[in-house]
């Protein structure tokens, strides 16, 4: 998505303010993608760990079959952004991106699963309305579309937060057996 946005800058595509505030929406949406991730997803891959059963082998075959979805949605969602960025982009472009976010939320598992803050009958109906986004998308705009984007991933992420970084270490240090 990052490389997206700078072709999109490269190529002149953002010569207004309207433009390059889109431009700075695609970035914001990139990091709350990476929040979903790494801050997110901790939790998941340790469990990962636990069923690989120490096998390294093991482990890497899981992680890489778990990340083909993921992977294959962030090039959907940046096929879409790039389109948007551009302007006056087909209508399709409101549906890659969209349709990118939701799968990457299905594939990367962790906002599927409940927490106390948010029960899991709430998650499975964001996802599905996530899925929905590019029925709205020629209604804001290709770069209003964008912000709107960036605004529902970042309640995504703010949802599926587990917890504070602090206990990440003391998790590890629990399966490590320390």
């Amino acid at each position: 998505m990052v490389v997206e946005a700078g072709q999109a800058s490269v190529a002149g595509h953002v010569p207004t303010s309207s433009g390059w505030a889109a431009l700075v929406a695609a970035m914001v949406l990139a990091g709350a993608l990476w929040w979903l991730y790494f801050d997110s997803a901790a939790e998941l891959n340790l469990r990962v760990l636990e069923l690989s059963g120490g096998s390294p082998t093991m482990a890497r075959a899981i992680f890489a079959t778990g990340h083909m979805l993921p992977a294959f949605a962030l090039l959907l969602t940046a096929a879409g952004v790039g389109l948007l960025l551009e302007g006056d982009p087909p209508e399709i472009a409101y549906w890659l991106a969209c349709v990118g976010i939701g799968l990457y939320l299905a594939g990367t598992r962790v906002f599927l699963t409940a927490t106390a803050r948010v029960p899991g009958i709430v998650r499975a109906l964001l996802l599905v309305a996530t899925f929905q986004l590019g029925r709205i998308g020629p209604e804001l705009g290709a770069h209003g579309y964008v912000w709107f984007l960036t605004g529902w991933v970042t309640i995504m992420a703010l949802l599926s937060t587990r917890r504070p970084h602090g206990d990440d270490d003391e998790a590890l240090g629990r399966f490590l057996g320390r």
